[in-house]
């Protein structure tokens, strides 16, 4: 047995009919700290401190580190595959 209910509520409706709180007033609030902190940061405009406020130091060694790994994939499935296809060159002359 199947069944579908299709509700149509807004969000705030569906929030207070389930009891649960308002948080529109802090989500405000977290949105103004991050928009201050983002045009302080643009003044100067220093991508790496824009970086270091969102990502911890840690995490931008792991995102250089990822970044090297996916280059070389890249570049190095290139060149596997240029050597591929010169071998295959070669056997078919």
């Amino acid at each position: 047995m199947k069944f579908t209910i299709e509700v149509d509520a807004t969000p705030k409706e569906v929030r207070e009919s389930l009891g649960l709180p308002d948080i529109s007033g802090i989500q405000d609030r977290i949105l103004e700290r991050i928009e201050e902190k983002v045009m302080a940061t643009i003044e100067t405009y220093d991508p790496v401190k824009l970086l270091k406020m969102f990502v911890p130091e840690e995490g931008t060694r792991i995102l250089s580190g990822l970044q090297k790994t996916v280059f070389e994939g890249v570049l190095g499935g290139r060149k596997s595959k240029r050597k591929q296809d010169s071998k295959k060159d070669k056997k078919s002359t």
